[in-house]
């Protein structure tokens, strides 16, 4: 971080600057009604601020104008980034990212699709339902159950090496229920 001429704070590295943006915008947000879910920075200074409703309910166009005006303003006050930027607020989406901790405490008893640093016998890619989060001092871990060769199997996973994660809607097989 460097200190401009007035004294404020500026990020000058672009992976650090979405922690600085949702530690900016998300306590105003929260005030509103919103929760940040994730931030993402990516090429061409594209700002991506994804937000749920704190009271659960899907987030419309409304929303998504509210907590724009609100973020914008806070990010050209702050002077966190140091160039133009082009700002995005939008839901989640059906597919939501799973970033936090409490994101996966919340979404037990959902499909998720998990993407890790490092392979699990031989595996990096899982999906599978989330059944449980497991938290003993600094060690935290998910149990996730896998079908593996037409057989359900329940695997815990060290949160520490979830690279990402995501929520994963079923696929509906024809039968029973299918339109």
């Amino acid at each position: 971080m460097i200190v401009n001429k007035t004294g404020r704070a500026r990020v000058n590295q672009q992976e650090d600057l979405s922690q600085y943006i949702e530690d900016t915008v998300g306590p105003s947000l929260l005030d509103l009604g919103y929760r940040v879910v994730c931030v993402m920075v990516a090429p061409r200074w594209r700002v991506q601020i994804l937000i749920e409703r704190v009271d659960e309910s899907p987030v419309g166009i409304e929303d998504c104008t509210r907590a724009h005006r609100t973020a914008s303003l806070l990010l050209d006050v702050a002077d966190l980034i140091q160039t133009s930027y082009l700002l995005e607020v939008s839901s989640p989406g059906i597919e939501r990212p799973l970033v936090k901790w409490q994101d996966y405490v919340r979404f037990c008893g959902s499909h998720v699709t998990i993407t890790m640093a490092n392979p699990l016998d031989g595996q990096k890619y899982f999906t599978g339902l989330l059944l449980e989060t497991q938290q003993r001092e600094e060690e935290m871990a998910i149990c996730l159950r896998v079908d593996r060769s037409g057989k359900e199997e329940d695997l815990w996973l060290p949160w520490s090496e979830i690279l990402k994660a995501h929520l994963k809607q079923p696929v509906r097989k024809k039968g029973k229920g299918y339109r």
